[in-house]
């Protein structure tokens, strides 16, 4: 066969590994994107608020 002919069946392998890497690169980013939304979907809208620290009696007597 011609050089010609390697050199246009090199560049179409080449191009349809090109192809498939950006297909699965796309798949891999999409997959995670939908992951990264079920956790967001998963924990409360609103985070718990922070317990207020409790008084106790100790408090009021070191200030007498």
């Amino acid at each position: 066969m011609s050089p010609v002919l390697w050199q246009a069946i090199g560049y179409a392998c080449g191009i349809s590994v090109g192809i498939l890497g950006l297909v699965a690169l796309v798949n891999f980013l999409w997959q995670r994107l939908e992951q990264q939304a079920k956790e967001a979907t998963a924990q409360p809208a609103e985070p718990p608020a922070a317990p207020e620290p409790c008084s106790t009696s100790e408090e009021g007597s070191l200030s007498t």
